[in-house]
């Protein structure tokens, strides 16, 4: 092992420093990770996704995006989820870093690929896609924002100090995850409400529709006993006699009327004769 330390002026060529060194020298300063606000992956045409402008710094290696950036998933699986991972890679061989995304494996539970991070390749991981089976674009939904995820990126906030973010993302991810089971359980409990309301209200028209038919039958039953009964009153033509015995009804009322009027009319005649008698026979 060697000690190093820098800048120092060089004297016939014997400090030299390296792109290394440089690179080492500003990695003790500045942590990886996006700038604040920077590279948020959104949604592009069809399959594309858009990382937009911005700036980040991995192993002591500048980044800057000053365009909007298309990058296109591979299409999805006709049958299985897929979890994909929108990187910023850092190659050393390359003598680059580059915005990639990478490919996972379609499956019932799908994982997201892992970090390539060794002397050679150095990730930063600032969103996880998820690609639902037959998917032809990609939604807001599917994008799931890691840039304040220390463990897989961070956020640039200041010389050498790194906004530690990750208890943030943790707490973040375990309320909605809270969240989305509490949604859930409420949502069985009222399909389940519902299912029973469905149920009673379905039983009570049953019921009710089987008391009106025994009310029905009942009806039914009792004119048909009342009308046998007579039917044998009534002849072979049972409508026109009954017209028959209800005119006839109808005399006889309207003559026991005038026999019970008749009586108090004469009473009263009477009455009035009594009266002129008395009148014409009193001494004045």
């Amino acid at each position: 092992m060697a000690e190093n330390s820098g800048f120092f002026a060089s004297v016939d060529g014997d400090r030299d420093y390296t792109t290394d060194f440089l690179a080492a020298y500003i990695a003790a300063i500045i942590g990886n990770g996006v700038y604040n606000g920077d590279l948020a992956v959104t949604p592009g045409d069809g399959m594309q996704v858009v990382v937009p402008a911005g700036r980040a710094w991995i192993n002591g290696y500048y980044y800057r995006n000053d365009a909007a950036l298309p990058l296109t998933a591979a299409t999805a699986s006709g049958t299985l989820t897929r979890k994909d991972a929108v990187v910023l890679r850092w190659d050393i061989n390359a003598r680059s870093i580059t915005a990639q995304i990478l490919t996972g494996t379609a499956s019932a539970n799908p994982t997201v690929p892992a970090l390539v991070r060794d002397a050679e390749t150095y990730d930063l991981r600032i969103a996880e896609l998820t690609i639902p089976a037959g998917a032809t674009s990609v939604t807001p939904g599917m994008i799931r924002d890691m840039r304040m995820d220390k463990t897989v990126c961070g956020i640039v906030t200041g010389v050498v100090d790194q906004l530690d973010t990750s208890a943030i993302a943790a707490q973040l991810d375990n309320f909605f995850t809270l969240y989305k089971q509490q949604a859930a359980g409420l949502y069985a409990q009222y399909q389940t409400a519902l299912a029973g309301d469905q149920s009673s209200a379905a039983q009570t028209y049953t019921d009710f529709t089987a008391q009106l038919d025994a009310y029905k039958a009942q009806a039914q039953n009792d004119f048909e006993s009342w009308f046998d009964g007579i039917k044998g009153q009534l002849g072979d033509d049972p409508a026109t006699q009954l017209a028959a015995n209800v005119t006839d009804l109808q005399t006889r009322v309207t003559a026991l009327e005038a026999k019970i009027t008749d009586p108090f009319t004469a009473a009263a005649k009477l009455a009035g004769s009594y009266l002129g008698a008395a009148y014409l026979a009193a001494d004045y």
